[in-house]
C-alpha cells in the first residue's frame, strides 16, 4: 500500500461522518413540512455545492469532514433557534461566509491530526462573521 492510499483511507471515516451528519440533520429538520423532497433539496443542495467547491480545490478528507460537520451543526442550531418562516433566507444568505471559511481552510496549511477541527473552526468563523451582518 502506498503512502497516499493510506492517507486517503485514514480521512474517509471523518468525511463520511460529516456528510452523514449533514444528511441526518436535513432529514430531521424536514419534519416541519412533512418530509418533502423540495425541503430536502433546498437545505442539502447548498451544502453539497460547498462540498463540491472544496473537492474542486482538492480538500483532504479530514478537512471535508470538518466542513460538513460545521454546516450540519449550523443547520441544526438555525432550526432550533429560528422560529420565523423565512429563516431559510438567513441560511441561504449565510453561504458566502461558509465559502470564505472553506477557502481559508484550504489556503492556510494545518496540522494533520487537527485538520478536521481546524476546518470546522474556520467555517464556523466564516458563518459567524457573515451572520454579524444580519444582526443589527
Amino acid at each position: 500500500m502506498k503512502l497516499t492510499e493510506k492517507n486517503v483511507k485514514a480521512g474517509m471515516p471523518i468525511a463520511a461522518i460529516g456528510i452523514a451528519l449533514g444528511l441526518a440533520v436535513v432529514i430531521w429538520t424536514s419534519r416541519k413540512v412533512g418530509y418533502s423532497w423540495d425541503y430536502f433539496a433546498a437545505y442539502w443542495l447548498p451544502q453539497a455545492a460547498v462540498l463540491g467547491v472544496a473537492l474542486l480545490f482538492r480538500a483532504s478528507w479530514n478537512a471535508l469532514g470538518g466542513i460538513a460537520m460545521a454546516m450540519a451543526v449550523y443547520l441544526y442550531l438555525l432550526d432550533v433557534w429560528g422560529t420565523d418562516p423565512l429563516i431559510w433566507l438567513v441560511y441561504l444568505f449565510s453561504f458566502p461566509g461558509v465559502l470564505i471559511g472553506v477557502l481559508v481552510t484550504l489556503v492556510f496549511p494545518s496540522r494533520k491530526p487537527f485538520e478536521a477541527v481546524i476546518a470546522f473552526a474556520w467555517v464556523a468563523l466564516g458563518i459567524v462573521l457573515n451572520l454579524s451582518i444580519f444582526i443589527p
